[in-house]
């Protein structure tokens, strides 16, 4: 009798124990971010965890991890990795084995604006592993109108092709006697929104990365490229070397350059702040450059991938897609999203974002997956805080920036052969 009793609580104990990992399991998902909880990326993405809950029953915690890129590819070697990571898309390419395919509801292909960027590094064994965040391949051009008006031109007229937009813009540059320039006409500054755009004249001019295992930066476009823009530079019609959004809205230039989810800062930061939008200027037709930046992959030995799976296409529902971009102050990488009444309804809200929504249209992929996974971390850097403003100040010329570009190109290159 003591033994059958035993027994009985034994098996009881045993359920219990089941029992109380797979409600843990169930109830709880854990995300990796590169980023603190009040940013918009993390808080957005907070708000559609809390409606998952509210709808599943499974808690959701977004955990932000510092140094993220080195810890990431660490854990995820080791397989010490959460149920679910933010992760740029690059990393795919390299980790893809120990991801898990996402499943039909997850991932649309066929209604997503990015899908050769995805493509290029998450299209593996004719499965995607990879959902891309919400955001967007051209810059928003933010215009101050009062310098416009001030110079008497008509702020909602302008033209976004770069070759009829800089005699319009060399009206409102204000130069002084010794040289310095007080107001400038673009002010695009050294961070993202100068070397995605710099990326984009290339390629819209005709210019590649690589052609054959060859890094060809050097190129006739892309020379006639940098001619015209340090030209430009150094007659105080384009900033290259500072982003400054106190000046910008001080007057000190005309026309911002930013990514939009930074153009939210002139709306919180100057409420009164007088402006329109215009498409990223282009060389003479647009073709903007697709990365596949930041998205969600799932680990396949995470703790829970099913719930992270379905976590997932909770996101990937049109109505959620759009409701996290509105939150993020972004565009949907979603065809249907756009067109979803509550996008539609937030492009009526924050007109100028509208000219982002229409840039997507433009999308394309411009290099093979060796150049652009290594670009962001090997190459911008240099050349938009290094060579550039050598070449702006003269010291060396527009080809032998593109030349010191080519050889860091060349290395990446080489060393993934």
């Amino acid at each position: 009798m003591k033994c059958r009793l035993w027994m009985m609580l034994a098996l009881c104990a045993i359920l219990f124990a089941v029992s109380g990992v797979a409600c843990a399991t169930e109830a709880s998902l854990t995300i990796w971010s590169p980023w603190a909880l009040d940013v918009p990326q993390s808080a957005s993405l907070m708000t559609l965890a809390q409606s998952f809950t509210e709808k599943t029953g499974i808690a959701v915690q977004i955990s932000p991890q510092g140094q993220y890129d080195d810890k990431l590819q660490v854990a995820l070697a080791a397989n010490a990795i959460p149920d679910l990571l933010i992760m740029r898309g690059q990393f795919v390419d390299d980790f893809y084995t120990l991801l898990l395919p996402l499943s039909d509801k997850a991932f649309t292909p066929a209604d997503c604006l990015k899908l050769k960027s995805v493509e290029l590094f998450a299209f593996k064994d004719n499965r995607y592993y990879f959902w891309p965040y919400p955001n967007f391949s051209a810059a928003l051009t933010l215009v101050n109108t009062e310098v416009f008006n001030d110079a008497g031109i008509d702020s909602t007229q302008l033209p976004e092709e770069i070759h009829e937009l800089v005699p319009i813009l060399r009206k409102i540059v204000v130069m002084e006697g010794d040289g310095r320039v007080t107001r400038y006409g673009l002010d695009v500054g050294t961070g993202l929104s100068a070397g995605a755009w710099l990326n984009n004249l290339i390629v819209e001019a005709g210019g590649q990365w690589a052609i054959d295992g060859k890094a060809t930066l050097d190129s006739a476009s892309a020379i006639e490229v940098m001619n015209f823009l340090i030209e430009q530079a150094r007659s105080g019609v384009f900033n290259l070397l500072r982003s400054d959004l106190s000046a910008f809205v001080q007057g000190k230039s005309g026309l911002w350059l930013t990514p939009p989810s930074d153009a939210l800062r002139v709306i919180s930061s100057a409420p009164n702040f007088a402006f329109t939008a215009i498409m990223e200027p282009y060389w003479h037709e647009p073709k903007y450059v697709a990365t596949a930046s930041w998205g969600l992959a799932i680990p396949a030995h995470g703790a829970s991938p099913e719930v992270a799976m379905q976590f997932v296409e909770f996101l990937n529902q049109p109505e959620n897609h759009a409701r996290l971009a509105a939150l993020m102050g972004t565009v949907p990488f979603s065809q249907q999203a756009i067109r979803t009444p509550l996008y539609r309804q937030y492009l009526a809200q924050t007109p100028w974002m509208e000219p982002v929504a229409r840039s997507m249209q433009y999308i394309t992929s411009f290099a093979d997956k060796i150049v652009e996974k290594t670009f962001f971390t090997d190459i911008r850097p240099n050349y938009t805080q290094k060579y550039l403003p050598a070449a702006v100040s003269g010291s060396i010329s527009p080809l032998e920036f593109l030349l010191q570009v080519n050889q860091g190109t060349q290395a990446v290159l080489d060393r993934y052969k």
